[in-house]
């Protein structure tokens, strides 16, 4: 092996970690100050531009089809932060008046608008065939109706999944529970059903 062949195998050989905040900031919006530094502020200008007749009129079509409120606020808040409006932080603070804003404007408008995503119903967390089959109707008509017509199936693809990894997680899981079996592990705030 030559020696001018060997250089990638170096570990020394690679830009050292932060090397990312010495550089030249490369033009994304959230590289830059963002521009709403106040949670109320952003907060007045969204739900200004909410409030605009085709925006409203949008919204509360998604709503009436389904989309929840969570998907919606967490779409706007993550297009603030990319667009450099305001911060991740910023964001997440954002969000509890949003929902609150949409769902008074569903109400207003007598929508039966779901709040918050639901979990997924199988235990294991897979994707339903027939929520696939509902999906695939919509992007993709032609592989839906050769599947409708007998010419073509869905398979689920295989994960691989790590075994080891797994026998790990459930040890670290074993090794933290609790010794005293009368004590609940519910968070700091324990919580009676009434």
């Amino acid at each position: 092996m030559a020696r001018e062949n060997i250089g990638h195998l170096d570990p020394f050989a690679s830009a050292p970690p932060g090397i990312g905040m010495t550089a030249e900031p490369q033009g994304h919006a959230w590289e830059r100050p963002p521009r709403f530094s106040k949670p109320i502020d952003a907060a007045n200008v969204i739900i200004d531009r909410m409030e605009k007749p085709n925006v409203k009129e949008q919204l509360l079509n998604l709503m009436a089809a389904g989309v929840t409120i969570e998907s919606i606020v967490n779409t706007v808040a993550l297009g603030g932060f990319t667009e450099g409006e305001f911060t991740p932080d910023t964001a997440e603070l954002l969000k509890p008046g949003l929902t609150l804003y949409l769902v008074g404007a569903a109400l207003e408008n007598n929508i039966e608008a779901t709040v918050f995503n639901k979990g997924s119903d199988d235990e294991d967390g897979k994707v339903k065939n027939k929520d696939l089959l509902n999906i695939m109707q919509d992007m993709r008509p032609d592989q839906y109706n050769a599947i409708q017509a007998g010419q073509g199936e869905v398979a689920m693809p295989e994960i691989p999944v790590d075994e080891e990894q797994v026998n790990v997680q459930q040890a670290l899981a074993n090794e933290l529970e609790p010794q005293n079996e009368l004590e609940p592990r519910e968070g700091f705030m324990n919580r009676e059903v009434i």
